[in-house]
C-alpha cells in the first residue's frame, strides 16, 4: 500500500505514558508541553485552594466545635467534591479529562498490575519506615525518656487517627502524585519530577504554620523539621508511583505510616531537638527513604518488565495545533 505523501507524520504520533516509556500509556489530548510557567500556575493555584479546604475547614468545624468524626466526614467531603469534580471537571487538570474515568486513568488511580505487587509494596516500604521510626524513638531514648509501644493504648485515646489518617493517606498522594507529578512528568525528566514533587510536597507542610495560632521555637522548628522529612518521603512514593505506574501503593504506605506514627514516638525524650533531628534522618525521613527507594529499585531489577506491565494501548493522537 503506498504512503499518502500529502499526510504530515507529524500530525499522528502513538502518545506514550509520562511515567514509564513501556508502560500504560495515558492518552494526552496535544503532544506539545505546555509552557513550565503555565505548569507552575496550575500547580499553585490548586494547592492554594487545597490548603484553603483543609485550613478552613478545620478551623470553621473547630469553631463550632465539632466532634472529631464530623470534621473528619466534612473535610473528606468536601476534598472528594474538589479533586473529582473540580480539578478534573472544571480546571481539566491533570490531562484535560473528558470525565472521571480518563481522570482515574490519568493519575493512576484506575489500575494496579500485578495487583499482588503493587499492594504488597505499599505494605513493605509502610513496614520499613515504621521500622526505621521505631529505631529512631529507641536512640532518641537511650539517655532518657520513655519510648514503650502501647497498642491498647493507642486505640483507647488516639483511635481517631486510624480513620482520620485517610485524609492525608488518600487525598495528599492523588494530589501531588495523582496531579501533581502528572503535570510536573509534562515538562521535566522523571528524575527531576520525582525530586521536586517531593520537595514541593515537603514545604507544603509549611501550611501548618497557620493552624499554630502561637508562634514561638517550640512550634515553628518542629514544623520546619517536618518540611524536611516530608521531602524526603515524598521522592521515594513519587518514584514508586512511577515505578508501579500506580497510586495505589503510595496510598497504602502513606495511610499507614500516618495511621500508625504515634504508636512508635517516644512519650518523652531527653532533647526534644536532637530527637527531631534524629528522626528526621533516621525515622521518617533520609533512611527509610533510602531504604525504600533501594527496594523498590531491586524489586524491579529482579523482576522481568513484562511481569509487572499491563498490555500497553497505543492511542493515535492528532496534534492541536497552537
Amino acid at each position: 500500500m503506498e504512503q499518502n505523501e500529502s499526510a504530515k507524520p507529524e500530525e499522528v504520533v502513538e502518545a506514550q505514558s509520562i511515567f514509564e516509556p513501556d508502560a500504560p500509556h495515558i492518552t494526552q489530548t496535544a503532544i506539545k508541553p505546555p509552557l513550565k510557567s503555565n505548569i507552575w500556575i496550575m500547580i499553585l493555584l490548586i494547592l492554594i485552594l487545597y490548603a484553603a479546604i483543609l485550613v478552613g475547614g478545620n478551623l470553621i468545624m473547630a469553631v463550632l466545635e465539632a466532634p472529631v468524626v464530623a470534621i473528619f466526614l466534612v473535610i473528606f467531603t468536601l476534598l472528594g467534591l474538589f479533586w473529582f469534580l473540580l480539578v478534573p471537571l472544571v480546571f481539566k487538570l491533570p490531562q484535560k479529562s473528558e470525565s472521571l474515568k480518563h481522570f482515574f486513568r490519568d493519575i493512576k488511580l484506575n489500575k494496579a498490575k500485578p495487583i499482588f505487587l503493587t499492594i504488597s509494596l505499599g505494605l513493605m516500604t509502610a513496614a520499613i519506615t515504621i521500622g526505621c521510626i521505631s529505631l529512631s524513638s529507641t536512640i532518641a531514648t537511650i539517655n532518657g525518656g520513655d519510648f514503650t509501644v502501647n497498642a491498647k493504648q493507642y486505640f483507647q485515646e488516639s483511635g481517631y487517627i486510624f480513620y482520620y489518617s485517610l485524609i492525608p493517606g488518600f487525598w495528599e498522594e492523588v494530589a501531588f502524585r495523582g496531579v501533581i507529578l502528572v503535570l510536573l512528568l509534562k515538562v521535566y525528566s522523571r528524575t527531576r519530577a520525582i525530586i521536586i514533587d517531593g520537595l514541593v510536597f515537603g514545604f507544603f507542610h509549611l501550611v501548618n504554620m497557620l493552624v499554630l495560632g502561637v508562634y514561638t521555637l517550640e512550634t515553628v522548628v518542629p514544623v520546619l523539621f517536618q518540611v524536611l522529612f516530608a521531602s524526603a518521603l515524598g521522592i521515594f512514593i513519587a518514584y514508586m508511583c512511577v515505578k508501579t505506574n500506580s497510586l495505589l501503593p503510595g496510598i497504602i504506605c502513606h495511610y499507614l505510616i500516618d495511621a500508625f506514627v504515634i504508636m512508635f514516638l517516644p512519650g518523652s525524650v531527653p532533647n526534644f531537638y536532637t530527637f527531631l533531628t534524629t528522626h528526621a534522618l533516621i525515622g521518617i525521613g533520609v533512611l527509610p527513604a533510602i531504604l525504600n527507594s533501594l527496594l523498590i529499585w531491586g524489586v524491579y531489577k529482579l523482576i522481568p518488565k513484562e511481569a509487572t506491565l499491563v498490555k500497553p494501548e497505543i492511542a493515535k493522537i492528532v496534534v492541536n495545533e497552537m
